[in-house]
């Protein structure tokens, strides 16, 4: 249940015009799973990974 209440959230967020990262619910055996894009990672032209400073805080 929590996997459906995250997605929706995040998806109504995105609706809402918050940026918020690309996410997708999945199943294996009806059991749900969660994908989320990658936040702080970006491709750069030539190809290189640049990792993007963030802190978490609880």
């Amino acid at each position: 249940m929590i996997v459906r209440i995250t997605n929706f959230c995040m998806n109504l967020a995105k609706l809402m015009d918050i940026n918020v990262p690309e996410v997708h619910l999945h199943f294996v055996n009806n059991t749900p799973y969660y994908l989320i894009s990658i936040y702080d990672r970006q491709i750069a032209a030539n190809r290189t990974v640049l990792r993007i400073h963030h802190e978490d805080f609880f």
